[in-house]
């Protein structure tokens, strides 16, 4: 329900950025499923499992100078708005490192914040 996204997200723009997304996913979706072999698709490849394959992507990604990094471990940090460490690619490590940006007790969690939007 598109109209209803908008009116739950409004006054923000975010809503627009959604629609824009969605839209440019549908595209790649659609060279990938035009330009790739059906015998190298997963069996059942749909726009569907596309859309949530492309949003696991996303959610798991971190910005690197190459491009976009998978870093295994990183992944599993929690989000909060007042994080309690920060991650970044360290291009003298050619690494996501994490670093805290305050003292934690023992057995607190230790989170970041995924992004501006979140």
């Amino acid at each position: 329900d598109p109209e209803g996204l908008e009116r739950a997200l409004a006054p923000s723009g975010e809503a627009e950025h959604i629609h824009a997304q969605a839209s440019y996913v549908g595209v790649v979706c659609g060279c990938v499923k035009k330009c790739v072999s059906d015998s190298l698709l997963c069996p059942g490849f749909d726009d569907d499992l596309f859309f949530q394959a492309w949003l696991c992507m996303l959610t798991r990604k971190f910005s690197s100078p190459k491009g976009s990094a998978f870093v295994p471990g990183v992944d599993f940090f929690n989000h909060t708005g007042a994080p309690g460490a920060e991650g970044d690619w360290d291009e003298g490590r050619d690494a996501v490192v994490v670093r805290a940006t305050r003292a934690h007790a023992a057995g607190e969690e230790v989170c970041i914040c995924y992004a501006e939007l979140s």
